[in-house]
């Protein structure tokens, strides 16, 4: 075991001193993660709101009068810009549109908004809205 210790001694040497690095790094940091996981400071949050609760703030009420048929037209798609929000674009398209998906993952809310043209079903607006402003638009058939 001596002779070991005398052909090793530098690499021992070098893992004790490791040992007793990281023995004072656990005494530091200790009291930190301790208060940090414990639940100390989350107290101070507010309460997390639910899904639902996030989409009826960010969904606006816009009051559209009644169409029977309605018809998008292609001038209407090209006037609807990128950074426009839901009220503004149901303002361009006197409709409020359906909501085809909607999801609240992480920190960012992304909703997929579809427009079809009623009398003949021919062609139709996706818009998609992150965080309520729309960041993409395509369309299909429109005239």
């Amino acid at each position: 075991m001596f002779q070991f210790y005398k052909r090793n001694k530098e690499i021992l040497d070098l893992l004790g001193m490791v040992a007793v690095v990281l023995v004072i790094i656990g005494f530091v940091t200790y009291p930190i993660f301790k208060e940090a996981f414990s639940g100390g400071s989350h107290e101070e949050l507010p309460p997390r709101k639910t899904t639902t609760e996030r989409y009826n703030e960010q969904t606006p009420t816009v009051k559209i009068e009644k169409i029977t048929a309605t018809t998008f037209t292609l001038a209407q798609f090209d006037e609807i810009q990128e950074g426009m929000t839901r009220v503004q674009v149901t303002a361009i398209l006197k409709d409020s549109g359906h909501l085809f998906h909607g999801s609240f993952g992480g920190n960012q809310e992304v909703q997929l908004y579809l427009w079809k043209n009623v009398p003949d079903k021919n062609g139709h607006i996706m818009l998609r809205f992150e965080e309520g402003k729309l960041t993409r638009k395509e369309q299909q058939r429109l005239k």
